[in-house]
């Protein structure tokens, strides 16, 4: 009896802990859920998936606009880019809604950005599926088949376990959105502070989506970490081997058959990112990934438009009010190419 009663005010809880942390919207189910709201129209959608620089460079609204008065169509458009992703959860999230939604796949014009003239080559077996920041971006798209092969492929056991345990648990927001929690709870009590005291705080020329860090504080602190943080994503990639081995090729072929039209897009970089990818991609990796393209009918957009390093208040994503100007052009570039959509 006495087990039951421990039980039952656990569960009481941790029901109303999550019912609290909803009401309070420190909570949020990111970017896997804003898709589909889209996905009940039956109108071309223009998605634009990646990682937070997708966040910082388009606006979603402007790409709208821009394909509506050069087509005069009704289309929707939604981005979803969000820092600490990995290939393998757009893979998964895509799989998800091809499942879900299989007659209105064939709306969706997936834009995916390629920085360098090119994407990453992550694979399923050697690459991490998931940033440790940021682990429910992977376990809310993932299902007990893609655990299994997340089993079968993995030598570790602490991740193996690890990452059951917050498949396991991911109802309970407490322990599967703790970073997202903290960072709420400290934009409360920022918006508190400056209320009661009157302080000014200086906006940032910075988008304040796909967890971007626009406080200053903040940007001062990326802007000098930068290199070392670039160049440990960039070590921690497999060596090269071949695009057909990588989660990037499984996601070419899945949208292809689904009847999803696929885009890859050269993205804006600070010279330091430009640098330390020029230093890792090779002229064969470049000619591979764009082969890959041409075999299975997929765009590349490379226009020139060139950005300097003032353009990126933080060394890693482009200003805000540089937004509207790329967005644009990116719209135009694929209208030329593709004047029907």
């Amino acid at each position: 009896m006495k087990l039951l009663k421990i039980t039952l005010i656990s569960f009481i809880v941790l029901l109303g802990s999550n019912l609290i942390l909803s009401k309070w919207h420190l909570v949020s189910y990111s970017w896997d859920k804003k898709i589909e709201a889209h996905l009940k129209r039956e109108t071309p959608l223009f998605v634009f998936m990646g990682s937070s620089r997708v966040a910082a460079s388009i606006d979603s609204e402007i790409a709208k606009e821009t394909i509506q008065e050069s087509t005069n169509k009704v289309v929707e458009s939604v981005n979803i880019g969000q820092g600490f992703t990995t290939f393998h959860q757009y893979f998964l999230y895509l799989k998800k809604v091809i499942q879900e939604k299989p007659e209105l796949s064939k709306n969706i014009h997936l834009f995916i950005e390629a920085p360098n003239g090119t994407s990453e080559w992550s694979t399923w077996a050697k690459s991490k599926w998931f940033n440790i920041e940021q682990p429910q971006y992977l376990i809310n798209v993932l299902t007990f088949s893609d655990l299994f092969k997340y089993w079968s492929l993995q030598k570790s056991w602490r991740k193996k376990v690890s990452l059951t345990m917050s498949f396991l648990l991911r109802p309970i927001h407490l322990l599967t959105y703790q970073s997202q929690i903290r960072n709420g709870v400290l934009s409360r009590f920022n918006d508190l502070y400056k209320n009661i005291f009157q302080v000014e705080i200086k906006e940032m020329n910075l988008a304040q989506e796909g967890g971007i860090q626009a406080n200053a504080a903040s940007i001062e602190l990326i802007k000098e970490s930068a290199v070392s943080r670039y160049k440990k994503i960039i070590q921690t990639r497999p060596a090269y081997q071949s695009w057909t081995k990588t989660v990037l090729y499984d996601l070419i072929k899945l949208a292809k058959k689904a009847g999803i039209k696929l885009i890859f897009y050269k993205m804006p970089l600070s010279s330091i990112q430009r640098k330390i990818e020029k230093d890792v991609i090779t002229k064969k990796i470049r000619q591979d990934f764009r082969s890959i393209l041409d075999v299975n009918q997929v765009n590349y957009l490379d226009f020139n438009l060139d950005f300097e390093d003032r353009d990126f208040p933080d060394l890693w994503h482009l200003a805000k009010d540089k937004r509207p100007e790329f967005t644009k052009e990116l719209m135009k570039s694929y209208l030329r190419s593709n004047p029907s959509i």
